[in-house]
């Protein structure tokens, strides 16, 4: 039996639980993976950022942050976390879950993406994300470099094999030049998309493991 969760969504920085999931956000990530509140609070107001916390006892146990891109049809699954206390218990799984559906009804977004390491992979992999067969570097927000990542994806509607470059490369450079902050000639960026073939194939993930279809 999975767990009790209200999930509501927090548009205002205001409100006590945006500050209690920002608790979370900084005990959850590294500074290197932490993009500035300053930033999230005013993308929050002009709802490109929108965030939706889980609640238990009338208190946040997790967040999930969605980037939402329209003008290139993708968003960009920035954050979920749990809090400490709350783990192992399958509230990540709900919050997942809440956001896939959100996704999967939002009707004018084609692509949800999600950077993530190994562990965090193999979770949205069994979920229903697949991941783009291409090396993948995520620039850090405490400086320069990068760090290697697996870049995951969801599809509205049905599942594809594959993605084409000419779709992706627009996505890759919006994302290191906007979510990131990266000048246009950020050789990170060059580095990025001429790894990008004509097309990239989506393969389930991890190899062999059961995957969930997509919330309808």
């Amino acid at each position: 039996m999975e767990p009790a969760l209200e999930i509501v969504e927090v548009s205002d920085a205001g409100d006590p639980r945006w500050g209690a999931a920002m608790a979370i956000y900084e005990a959850s990530f590294p500074a290197w993976e932490r993009e500035p509140e300053s930033i999230l609070v005013e993308r929050l107001g002009t709802r490109r950022y929108r965030m939706w916390v889980g609640l238990r006892h009338a208190g946040v146990a997790g967040f999930y942050l969605l980037d939402l891109n329209p003008s290139l049809r993708y968003a960009l699954f920035s954050f979920l976390a749990v809090d400490a206390e709350a783990r192992g218990q399958g509230l990540g799984t709900l919050l997942c879950r809440d956001a896939m559906e959100r996704f999967a009804t939002g009707g004018e977004l084609r692509w949800l993406l999600i950077e993530a390491e190994d562990r965090q992979a193999a979770f949205y992999g069994r979920l229903g994300f697949s991941k783009l067969d291409l090396p993948y570097d995520v620039p850090r927000f405490d400086g320069g470099g990068t760090f290697p990542m697996h870049l995951m994806v969801l599809s509205a509607g049905q599942r594809p094999t594959h993605i084409a470059g000419r779709t992706l490369r627009p996505i890759l450079r919006h994302l290191f030049i906007s979510g990131y902050s990266l000048k246009p000639d950020d050789p990170r960026i060059a580095a990025q998309l001429a790894r990008v073939g004509d097309t990239v194939e989506l393969i389930p993930w991890p190899p062999g493991g059961d995957q969930e279809q997509l919330p309808c």
